[in-house]
């Protein structure tokens, strides 16, 4: 399997403690964003979430973050590849928001334990959910769909995630960061994608 088209899972740890070390330079400016490896029961490598960080603007208000917020930002990039709309799902949405509050103290770009449950997931630090989802979506010039891979030193997992054939629902979060600055933006995907080796539509 090619780990080699992402970061491996020491820098997950790293990129955490400095956040702002690689910006992406069509993403949009002050968020940051995560993505790790991890292996599903099933024994396939599956993609958590990429082992980079990138930029998107803090905006500290509230607007742009209701469910339909996340919703309409996903499903322009699925219409731009053919895919259905995803929808919204209040079970996955609650499991966003147990894992946001468990990220207030710290907003660490920690990923739950996509081992032991059953979603995709992203991550972001920044400012509202639609920023967010468009932090993800700019990644889509890095990925290449003939070859299934990222460009060389780019991240694209979370954009492959957004537009995964399969995940046909999802849930997400925002909370306030205790530093009261940023916000932790997570969403979840059932059922999950990103596997390694499968495009994603």
């Amino acid at each position: 399997m090619e780990f080699h088209r992402y970061w491996p899972l020491v820098y997950v740890v790293f990129i955490s403690v400095i956040p702002f070390i690689y910006t992406q330079e069509n993403a949009p400016e002050d968020y940051v964003s995560i993505h790790d490896v991890v292996r599903n029961e099933a024994g396939n490598i599956r993609k958590c979430g990429p082992g980079c960080a990138d930029n998107a603007p803090a905006n500290n208000c509230d607007a742009n973050s209701k469910p339909d917020d996340y919703v309409k930002a996903h499903n322009v990039a699925r219409k731009e590849v053919g895919l259905d709309p995803i929808t919204w799902n209040e079970t996955v949405a609650k499991f966003a928001q147990y894992y946001a509050n468990k990220r207030i103290a710290d907003c660490a770009l920690i990923h739950s334990d996509c081992n032991d449950q059953q979603y995709g997931e992203n991550l972001a630090i920044g400012g509202s959910g639609k920023d967010a989802v468009t932090m993800w979506v700019n990644e889509k010039p890095d990925y290449d769909y003939a070859s299934n891979t990222c460009a060389p030193s780019k991240c694209c997992g979370h954009y492959t995630q957004v537009v995964w054939r399969n995940s046909t629902q999802l849930g997400c979060a925002r909370v306030k960061c205790a530093n009261n600055i940023a916000y932790f933006v997570i969403c979840n995907y059932w059922p999950p994608g990103n596997y390694i080796d499968t495009k994603p539509y």
